[in-house]
């Protein structure tokens, strides 16, 4: 008896352990294909984990670049969007293959628009500004241009002088000053940020990270979202906070210059 009772124990406690291994594998798998679901939303640019909220930050808009491929302005303009910046040029010889169709597009269809100069920092700030200075021709009625001063890794290691980089900043800067008596936007992460005291420079900030600063100009909040007007292809959504989309053209569009 003694001898039936403890195979039976023994057979019950190896189907109790089969038991918890299946349900831990089930559990394994049910939260591995969680996991791989939100990947692949937020990859897809369906989901957004830091969509900042319509109260605080009530106009959005969009970064447009050649990665967006051919934009049908027509039904982008109707997509929830308020206005958008336009990259125009990088270094001192590049020019955005998408940039002169972008900007036609986005005035025929009324878009309040801005436009970005991406910069290199192996180039001096001047000629920078000199080569955005001609593609735009003239930044009048416009939102007030914008700066791409984030760095890849590898530019942040062989260019990561922060005297040098400052320097290159104040150049063009002082350039776009000198010509079109407007400011610039900074775009920037929190690497640039810091490595600037940003903070303490009084600088117009577009942030790329959520929490940079307290009071942006932009807000960035995702860099894949989908758009049907740009055959599906990724653009990055930005917000202004604590400012309406009219408030934005009133405040922060470049008037005429006094003669």
């Amino acid at each position: 008896m003694q001898s039936l009772k403890k195979q039976r124990n023994v057979s019950e406690n190896k189907t109790r352990h089969r038991m918890l291994k299946r349900a831990f594998c089930a559990l394994f798998f049910s939260l591995a294909s969680a996991a791989v679901s939100l990947y692949l939303l937020k990859y897809n640019g369906l989901l957004f984990d830091n969509r900042p909220n319509r109260l605080d930050y009530p106009c959005r808009g969009a970064y447009i670049s050649q990665v967006c491929g051919k934009v049908n302005w027509k039904t982008f303009v109707n997509e929830n969007v308020d206005f958008c910046y336009i990259r125009l040029t990088a270094g001192a010889a590049f020019a955005d293959r998408q940039a002169s169709d972008n900007l036609k597009g986005a005035s025929r269809c009324g878009m309040t628009f801005g436009v970005v100069h991406d910069l290199d920092p192996a180039v001096g700030g001047r000629a920078q500004a000199e080569s955005f200075l001609s593609e735009a021709g003239s930044f009048e009625g416009m939102l007030i241009p914008a700066l791409d001063i984030r760095l890849s890794l590898v530019e942040r290691i062989r260019y990561g002088d922060r005297y040098k980089l400052a320097g290159i900043i104040t150049d063009f800067v002082g350039r776009i000053k000198e010509c079109e008596s407007c400011g610039v936007v900074l775009l920037c992460d929190s690497y640039i940020y810091d490595l600037l005291s940003l903070g303490e420079s009084g600088a117009l900030i577009w942030a790329d990270d959520t929490g940079l600063c307290s009071r942006p100009y932009l807000q960035s909040y995702s860099d894949k979202a989908v758009s049907p007007s740009m055959n599906d292809k990724y653009t990055a959504l930005t917000a202004g906070k604590n400012i309406t989309s009219r408030e934005l053209y009133d405040n922060y569009t470049v008037r005429k210059k006094q003669a």
